[in-house]
């Protein structure tokens, strides 16, 4: 133990109490101080969520009397669990200095800190010394959190050696500042980015007085030339003078799912971009949202799957992912389903994202996969069933809180926020190429374009079906984006699409398209021109199907048959010529 502590730590320095005796002629500012120390200690008694406000007050305290052994060592347990936490050495450093019996913990927040460092080695040589000064039964939770201390700084040292060499870059001052910024998610062709940020809004005195930072809002950029715009605020539709929270997307960008704070213990509602405007926020009913709180969520790309994270009773720790099936009947989310011990864990899950090829789920745990904090995970979907997950590695993990993710449809960046030295200010926004880290990318299909009308080029807010041709099932309507008349659709691999894009007052257009099952990422892209429904204007009907040498019509041209049929009902004056040839395919 000796050794440790001389290369820690320098000489014993001479501890200086809170009495008027040791300093003369400061009468005045020495009760300020010590008012300031008294309200820390209240407040820090209070626990954890009267830390910031105890560590306000301890650092009046520390600019009066630096040489208090408890005003360091408390001072540094609130920096390690507020936004200071890279400060926290210095003053345990001190408070060892001025009484090495300050508290038997310190050990253990030394060796928190050089974990905090990845210096994996050095933490376990003082979580060690923790545990041989502390009885195992009497102080049961200390030993069993030092214990899983070890097994991350084990992690660590196991993932150090298999380091990749990853690309990453902060996504800049347009996205980040000096405050929090968290939650990225992109649309799949990763031209949109959604973000929750704590910055300074137009009302200074919106502040949250748990924790002294600004209240979440969402905000938006777009990116142009691979660059991201100035983000703008979501809108007063979304964004309240309380907790608003991004926490999902759809792939195309124009269904975002959001947290609100004030809404019992935290709830989770759904916001769709109609007409250049977000919708005000809709309830996803009471089989996700409960009395308890909903953290995060995402929805699989068909939109038929809702993944979310709850801490209600009745899972495998404080917070559990879930499942909940959309049930067209009733047009409402089905009760959910914990994902099981495959995914959840006795600690905390969080941060769900499942990609667009509905197969790879990212999440973050505190688990016992962990090198510390939060760490991201991965893992992959086989007939119904999950594979155990994998830690994503470093460095894209820390031995802080790496917890948001989302991952580009091609599968090759991956967008994160993380605490690190070099960011702007606290959380930032990074984004790692995963193809460095020589991970497998996704097995789907991304189908994009835009429509615009023949005659102008202008753009058009069009509806687009996508078909199931084998089966003959209408699996998703897809909107164009009004500005710009883009749109994403994601698709599996193995089967034969067809699409009807429509607009009232246009004919309609319909293409097919086969998915092979390939092994890697595809996209496919296309531009759809509408003619108005005038006189004398064509349109090919590319999804109506014959037996081969034959005139007979097969069931999967059904779709195609009853698209034309609405066209008429829909245009009673209307009159059609319907013509076709003969190919070498049937």
């Amino acid at each position: 133990m000796l050794l440790i502590v001389l290369c820690f730590c320098d000489i014993k320095a001479q501890e200086r109490e809170f009495n008027k005796e040791n300093f003369p002629g400061a009468e005045t500012r020495f009760n300020k101080a010590f008012q300031a120390f008294l309200m820390g200690n209240n407040l820090f008694s209070e626990g954890e969520e009267s830390y910031f406000m105890a560590k306000t007050a301890y650092e009046e305290a520390y600019a009066f009397n630096p040489d208090h052994a408890l005003l360091n060592y408390n001072l540094g347990i609130c920096c390690l669990r507020t936004t200071d936490k890279y400060k926290a050495k210095k003053y345990f450093n001190n408070a060892f200095r001025l009484n090495n019996k300050v508290n038997p913990k310190i050990n253990y927040y030394f060796g928190f800190c050089f974990q905090l460092e990845s210096q994996w080695d050095s933490a376990m040589i003082y979580y060690n010394a923790f545990l041989k000064n502390i009885d195992s039964l009497a102080q049961r939770e200390d030993w069993l959190l030092t214990e899983k201390r070890k097994l991350e700084c084990e992690n660590g040292i196991q993932l150090s050696s298999n380091r990749a060499t990853v690309t990453i870059e902060n996504l800049g001052p347009n996205i980040n500042t000096k405050y929090n910024e968290y939650t990225p998610y992109v649309s799949t062709d990763e031209s949109k980015l959604f973000f929750t940020s704590r910055r300074l809004g137009d009302n200074p005195k919106n502040i949250d007085e748990n924790d002294g930072l600004y209240y979440e809002d969402i905000f938006i950029s777009s990116r142009t030339n691979n660059k991201w715009s100035p983000a703008i605020n979501a809108g007063n539709n979304i964004n309240s003078r309380g907790h608003d929270a991004i926490c999902g997307v759809f792939p195309d960008g124009h269904t975002m799912i959001i947290f609100k704070g004030g809404v019992k213990a935290g709830d989770l509602f759904y916001v769709k971009y109609e007409n250049g405007l977000w919708s005000k926020p809709l309830d996803f009913g009471s089989n996700i949202n409960t009395e308890f709180h909903e953290s995060s969520a995402c929805l699989s790309s068909d939109g038929k799957q809702l993944f979310f994270v709850s801490n209600k009773p009745g899972g495998f720790g404080g917070r559990d992912i879930y499942v909940s099936n959309w049930n067209a009947v009733k047009s409402e989310w089905g009760p959910s389903e914990n994902l099981g011990p495959e995914i959840n864990t006795k600690y905390d899950e969080e941060g769900v994202f499942l990609h667009p090829d509905n197969k790879t789920l990212y999440f973050a745990s505190n688990g016992l996969l962990s090198i510390g904090g939060y760490d991201i995970l991965k893992s992959e979907r086989k007939a119904d069933k999950w594979s155990a997950p994998a830690n994503l590695g470093i460095p894209l993990n820390t031995p802080d809180d790496e917890v948001f993710v989302s991952v580009s449809g091609n599968g090759k960046n991956i967008y994160f926020s993380s605490n690190r030295k070099e960011g702007y200010g606290e959380k930032d926004i990074y984004v790692a190429n995963m193809e460095s880290m020589q991970l497998k990318l996704p097995n789907m299909l991304m189908l994009t374009g835009d429509v615009t009308e023949e005659e102008t080029g202008n753009p058009i807010n069009a509806k687009i079906d996508l078909i199931d041709l084998t089966k003959n099932e209408r699996i998703g309507v897809y909107s164009t984006d009004k500005e710009t008349g883009k749109y994403i659709i994601p698709l599996p691999g193995g089967i034969k699409y067809g699409t009807v894009i429509y607009a009232d007052g246009y004919i309609f257009e319909s293409e097919n398209v086969e998915v092979n099952d390939t092994t890697s990422f595809a996209e496919i892209k296309r531009s759809s021109h509408l003619k108005k429904i005038e006189t004398g204007n064509k349109a090919t009907l590319n999804n109506i199907f014959f037996e081969t040498g034959k005139a007979t019509v097969l069931p999967t041209s059904k779709n195609e048959l009853d698209r034309i049929a609405m066209l008429l009902k829909k245009n009673m004056l209307l009159r059609i010529e319907i013509y076709g040839h003969s190919d070498n395919t049937g």
